[in-house]
């Protein structure tokens, strides 16, 4: 089509054919025409439903029908009457019933669907049912993406807000006290903050990772393990780490667990109790240490044919200060 067009009722049927629109829609009514921002009446061949729509909005490039763009919101247009003329945008009433039949907002409760929606920007705003936080986001963005909550979501950013409330979901919070001026600004997961243990009065440095999803606790108690110990290591410096590490190809009769995986350093750290060197009877002596060893070699042969570094401390490493000193030693930190 040119450039220039002129709307009216002659030169339309020309347009509508010309366009190549007839494909996708169904031409209704176009009793209105009288130029570019005349309305006309349509009918999706895909999810059937009526259209009110201008002219210039409809036949250019971008203009697509708003409701099959989404197959949540197709799903639910077809619950619909598909002869009610609907505008080419979302409805109040189109949003309740995504809030009512989508199972993503199975979580959120929409709390200004007492204001009219009058396009696709239009601003939702909702509440999370687990912690109430209240979050905005445009119709478009929540159709396509889905409702999120900054605070308790999975894959949401660490915040202030966050962080005390992961903290207050803590079973152990009382054992521990953070310092409120190191919780002000977070970037990311990796960020650190200082907490006391309330039993010893310690003080150290954890990032929220290892703290909150790792479950890092006191290095200094000697009632911890030594993966924790290790874990405190790595925290002070400054390597991340993914705790409990597996790929579901290292297989010994199961999927088997690494204790520690440095991607930046691409290095596996195990820490071996004396149970892996020699027979320990509350480990299940003889045969257990029989075990270990086929695991250990198969976590090895694994690592070395994935040219991947495998890092084992000996148990006779116990200290921090040992530890410390073994893994810098070996990976040049």
């Amino acid at each position: 089509m040119g450039k220039r067009l002129f709307w009216n009722q002659e030169t339309f049927p020309m347009i509508w054919k010309e366009s190549g629109r007839g494909e996708t829609h169904e031409l209704v009514d176009y009793s209105e025409v009288t130029h570019a921002k005349s309305k006309i009446t349509v009918r999706c061949k895909a999810c059937e439903s009526l259209l009110y729509v201008r002219c210039d909005h409809f036949f250019s490039k971008l203009s697509n029908c708003s409701f099959c763009k989404n197959s949540t919101l197709l799903n639910i247009i077809k619950n619909l009457d598909r002869n009610v003329l609907y505008p080419s945008t979302y409805t109040n009433e189109i949003v309740e019933l995504l809030f009512k039949n989508d199972s993503r907002f199975d979580n959120v409760t929409w709390v200004n669907q007492y204001e009219k929606i009058n396009s696709n920007m239009s601003n939702i705003t909702y509440q999370c049912n687990e912690c109430n936080h209240f979050t905005n986001m445009t119709l478009t963005n929540l159709v396509q993406s889905g409702p999120h909550c900054s605070i308790c979501g999975s894959h949401s950013k660490w915040s202030k807000e966050k962080f005390l409330y992961r903290y207050n979901q803590l079973t152990d919070s009382d054992e521990y006290k953070y310092l409120p001026s190191t919780i002000q600004t977070f970037s990311g997961a990796f960020d650190k903050f200082v907490i006391k243990h309330n039993e010893c009065g310690r003080y150290w440095a954890v990032s929220c990772d290892n703290f909150f999803t790792q479950g890092t606790r006191c290095p200094h108690c000697l009632n911890n393990t030594k993966e924790s110990i290790v874990s405190f290591v790595l925290d002070e410096l400054g390597l991340n780490f993914e705790f409990q590490w597996r790929n579901h190809n290292c297989v010994y009769k199961r999927t088997l667990v690494f204790d520690f995986y440095i991607k930046e350093k691409n290095t596996i750290i195990e820490y071996n109790g004396p149970q892996h060197y020699k027979p320990i009877e509350k480990f299940g002596g003889y045969e257990a240490l029989l075990y270990n060893i086929e695991r250990d070699n198969c976590k090895r042969a694994w690592c070395k044919d994935n040219n991947i570094r495998l890092l084992e401390i000996p148990y006779f490493y116990g200290t921090v200060e040992d530890i410390e000193w073994f893994i810098k030693e070996n990976l040049n930190v």
